[in-house]
C-alpha cells in the first residue's frame, strides 16, 4: 500500500510503477488528493488499519512521513516522537506487514548520516533498516541507495541507480515523457561517504560527542540512559565512547521518571563553535 501526500497517482504514481516493470495491480495507492478520509498519525489511523486488513497489505510505504503528523506532533521531540509512531508500528505488526517510511534530509551539512534525517533522531533509532538515497557528489545523473542502518544483519552492498525517460501512453491515449529509476549493480559505498560528511575521517570520541548533543537536542537537554544505549548500538557507536562524550559536555547522572538519566548542568550554557564545545557559566 502506497500511501503519498505529493504526487497525482493517475498522471505520476502509476507510469512510474508501469516504466519500472512493476506488477500496477497489486500496488494499492491511497492519495489524500483524491480521498475523503484523512489520514493523521497518530489521531486518526482507523481509515488505514481498515485498508491494510481489506487489502492484506504487506508493505506499507508512506511519503513523506511528516505529511501524516498530526499538527501537534513536535517531530524534534524524542518521547513524542515515539509515543506518535507506536499505533503505526502495532498496524503493521497486525497485518504482518513491513512499513516503510520516507523523510527528506535536513540541512545539516556534515552530521552523521544517522543524523541527516529531518526532524528527531528518533525516527532512526526506531527503524530497524535505515537506507539514504542521494545524488552522487562526482558524478552528475548518478544516485546512491546506501544502507544507514541495519540492526538485523550486516549492512547491505550499496545499490546504484540513474533516472532515465520514456514516452508513457495513458488510457485516453495522451502521451507524455515520464521518468524512472533504472538499477546499475552493487557498490561498496557507504552513507557517510555519499554525503560527503567530514565525520568519516572524526575520531570515535568526537562523533560520540556529536551523537549525544543530537540526543540532548531532541529530548530537551535529558536523555534516558537505557534509551541512549540502544540508540547508541544501532548508531554503531561504543559505549565507552559515550561515557567520554558525557565527560566533555559535563553531564550529570540523575534519576529520572524512566530510571537515570544524563542532564545538562544547571547553570551551564553550551554555545557551538565550530567543532568546538565551549561552556560559559552564569553568575
Amino acid at each position: 500500500m502506497l500511501i503519498n501526500d505529493e504526487d497525482d497517482p493517475k498522471s505520476i504514481t502509476k507510469p512510474k510503477l508501469d516504466l519500472s516493470g512493476a506488477d500496477a495491480s497489486r500496488v494499492s495507492v491511497w492519495s489524500l488528493k483524491l480521498n475523503d478520509i484523512a489520514l493523521s498519525i497518530p489521531g486518526n489511523l482507523a481509515p488505514l488499519a481498515a485498508r491494510m486488513r481489506e487489502k492484506e497489505a504487506r508493505l506499507l510505504v508512506l511519503d513523506p512521513l511528516f505529511s501524516f503528523l498530526d499538527r501537534n506532533v513536535d517531530a524534534y521531540k524524542d518521547h513524542i516522537v515515539r509515543q506518535a509512531l507506536a499505533p503505526l508500528e502495532q498496524i503493521a505488526r497486525d497485518n504482518h506487514a513491513a512499513a516503510v517510511i520516507v523523510r527528506h534530509l535536513n540541512k545539516r551539512e556534515g552530521a552523521s548520516a544517522m543524523n541527516r534525517g529531518g526532524g528527531s533522531i528518533a525516527f532512526s533509532a526506531l527503524a530497524r533498516v535505515v537506507w539514504t538515497a542521494t545524488a552522487d557528489p562526482a558524478q552528475d545523473d548518478t544516485y546512491h541507495l546506501t544502507q544507514t542502518k541495519n540492526s538485523w544483519a550486516r549492512r547491505k552492498d550499496s545499490i546504484q541507480y540513474r533516472i532515465n525517460e520514456a514516452i508513457y501512453q495513458f488510457p485516453d491515449g495522451a502521451t507524455d515523457e515520464m521518468p524512472f529509476a533504472v538499477w546499475d549493480g552493487f557498490g561498496q559505498l557507504t552513507s557517510d561517504a555519499v554525503l560527503n560528511v567530514e565525520a568519516v575521517d572524526k575520531a570515535p570520541l568526537s562523533i560520540a560527542v556529536d551523537f549525544l548533543r543530537a540526543q540532548l537536542q531532541t529530548c530537551e537537554g535529558a536523555v534516558s540512559i537505557g534509551r541512549l544505549r540502544a540508540d547508541a548500538r544501532d548508531a554503531g557507536i561504543k559505549w565507552a565512547y559515550c561515557e567520554q562524550a558525557r565527560n566533555v559536555l559535563g553531564l550529570v547522572a540523575m534519576r529520572g521518571a524512566d530510571g537515570y538519566e544524563w542532564v545538562e548542568p544547571l547553570g551551564a550554557q553550551e554555545l557551538m563553535m565550530g567543532s568546538e564545545l565551549v561552556v560559559r557559566e552564569d553568575s
